[in-house]
């Protein structure tokens, strides 16, 4: 089996440093909350959250109930709405977590991005939305 190494050890590992010193200092914050929906219709825009100024994304974590048969959810910020979830079925209880293009975003990278919102495609939704974003 073959050994690789990520371009973050490589620079470790050659002496240089590969993240600043400010981020790797940095606390991780986790910020948390919920929404019950009750018959949400397709299209349907949730404000999960506000970040602060230039937090780093380390993760986004959307836990789901079955919120209906054909109901898919996404999850973003008021400049790209699928910046962290792209859109996926909810009509099962399921738990969805950021992709790679959503991780390691900056806030304040573009004007209005601090607001985290969920929205909602494809049915009407009922049921509970977990939502846990960890960032530094």
């Amino acid at each position: 089996m073959a050994t690789v190494n990520s371009t973050t050890y490589a620079a470790q590992a050659a002496g240089k440093m590969a993240v600043s010193a400010g981020i790797m200092n940095t606390s991780l914050k986790v910020i948390s909350g919920d929404y019950t929906a009750a018959s949400a219709a397709s299209g349907t825009i949730i404000n999960l959250c506000k970040l602060p100024e230039n937090a780093v994304i380390h993760d986004v974590v959307l836990d789901t109930g079955a919120l209906g048969a054909s109901s898919t959810i996404k999850v973003g910020d008021s400049n790209d709405d699928d910046r962290y979830i792209a859109a996926a079925s909810t009509a099962s209880a399921t738990t969805l977590r950021a992709g790679v293009t959503g991780k390691g975003y900056r806030v304040g990278t573009n004007a209005g991005d601090n607001l985290l919102i969920a929205t909602t495609g494809g049915a009407a939704i009922t049921g509970k939305v977990h939502f846990t974003v960890v960032y530094a």
